[in-house]
């Protein structure tokens, strides 16, 4: 066998958990999205990650994190929080079903809560969470 990463299989799995979740794209009224190109607030893009080895004997295995990017032009951060803590909701200790991976934890890592500098009312939480995962095929 050899090392395969699972990072496309962790974005569509992130992508597609959010996407079907109707309290977040309904009743908070976020867009998911890829590509923030054509896209109106309050949304949810899919941004950076990070990869790592967690192998273990016999096994590949990877340390993985995925940032989401929470962005919202609402005043104040309620709106922005509100889309955050939903995400993480979804995704936090949650199963992901991955193609040639088993997810054997998704965890919250982290959120930075900010103010776009280039745009005054734009505001932004960036939501980290680590997937650990083992190759099975």
């Amino acid at each position: 066998m050899i090392a395969d990463s699972p990072a496309v299989s962790i974005q569509q799995a992130v992508y597609a958990a959010l996407v079907a979740d109707t309290e977040l794209t309904q009743t908070l009224g976020f867009s998911v999205v890829d590509d923030t190109d054509a896209v109106s607030y309050p949304y949810v893009s899919m941004g950076e990650g990070t990869e790592g080895p967690d192998n273990v004997h016999d096994q590949f295995g990877r340390d993985c994190t995925i940032t989401l990017h929470v962005w919202s032009e609402e005043a104040g951060f309620t709106q922005a929080n509100q889309g955050a803590a939903r995400a993480t909701a979804v995704l936090d200790h949650q199963t992901l079903t991955l193609t040639g991976h088993r997810a054997v934890a998704v965890r919250f890592a982290s959120a930075t809560r900010m103010r776009d500098p280039r745009e005054q009312f734009v505001r932004h939480v960036a939501i980290t969470f680590r997937v650990v995962t083992t190759q099975t095929s």
